[in-house]
């Protein structure tokens, strides 16, 4: 099956600064997938180098086999994008901008596109809010809307939930997985490991360069992700700061961090699961628990990064 989106070995540099450093990778028809790093990664600088509104340094990016550089009008025809911020007018009612992007991608039978996205995106009570008067929540609804009424094959949302509520991150999520399961390709970046999640392929950029790209089972599975001397194990206590505080003053504890009620650790193979119990009793932790774990994505992202820190 060719790839939706083609991106081999890019390159960008601004002046000295090397923002993409040899980036490549390839994204399914029909797929979700998920981007994540750092701010000032480069994912952003990927994401319009993919949409044809920035030339990459070296490389090539094909989307639905166009040259990105070459063909960008018409790559640009077949995208949809939604950027960080919001970018569509706010002192327009969210009818007026539904059809004020309807003219300029030229869609054709605008009113009845236009009523469909109403119904999918069940914004109709808010056709004649002003865009300034949204919530977060709704104004990304909007801004989806009018990315997606030239019905793009291929959509670009660079960090789509960031700073909206937990109820309307979710109910936007439920969106996407539809369009998926329409054939619509999108390429998503965040910073929620919850969304990494559900994405069908996931990679990570960290200053300009990918460290590891696989489905969210495969990265967690990826044999190098503790040394062969160490293992991880789940801490269960009455008090998650406080074991956490006991972890970090004790000696073969390499890494801890607090997940909800619980500590995430990596300590050395020679400990015990009894003799880890028995010093936080010490340290005056009685009840705690501890058990074998396996790696959460954001394990595999944090300890990538850790090896690769610049």
């Amino acid at each position: 099956m060719n790839a939706a989106l083609s991106v081999r070995s890019i390159v960008k540099r601004f002046g000295a600064f090397t923002a993409l450093d040899g980036v490549s990778l390839d994204v399914v028809p029909g797929s979700i997938f998920g981007l994540l790093g750092p701010n000032g990664s480069g994912k952003s600088t990927l994401i319009r180098i993919c949409c044809g509104s920035l030339r990459p340094t070296s490389g090539q990016v094909l989307v639905l086999g166009l040259d990105a550089t070459r063909d960008a009008e018409a790559v640009r025809r077949r995208i949809g994008y939604m950027s960080q911020a919001f970018s569509l007018y706010r002192d327009l009612s969210v009818a007026e901008n539904l059809q004020f992007f309807g003219r300029v991608y030229g869609v054709p039978n605008r009113d009845a596109r236009i009523a469909e996205i109403v119904e999918r995106l069940h914004i109709a009570p808010y056709r004649d809010r002003y865009a300034q008067n949204l919530s977060g929540g709704w104004r990304q609804r909007l801004a989806l809307g009018c990315a997606l009424l030239h019905r793009p094959d291929v959509l670009f949302l660079d960090e789509p939930t960031a700073g909206i509520d937990p109820v309307a991150r979710r109910e936007l999520w439920n969106l996407l997985f539809e369009l998926a399961a329409d054939g619509t390709t999108l390429f998503v970046t965040t910073h929620y490991m919850d969304e990494a999640e559900r994405c069908d392929r996931v990679a990570y950029v960290h200053y300009g360069k990918i460290l590891v790209d696989g489905t969210p089972d495969e990265l967690k599975a990826r044999p190098d992700l503790t040394l062969p001397n160490q293992r991880r194990v789940l801490v269960r206590g009455p008090n998650a700061t406080h074991v956490l505080r006991a972890l970090s003053a004790m000696k073969d504890i390499h890494e801890a961090t607090v997940f909800g009620a619980e500590v995430h650790a990596v300590v050395a193979n020679e400990l015990s699961d009894a003799e880890l119990v028995a010093r936080l009793d010490r340290a005056g932790l009685a009840r705690a628990q501890v058990e074998g774990a396996e790696p959460n994505l954001e394990d595999v992202f944090v300890t990538m990064a850790r090896r690769n820190r610049v």
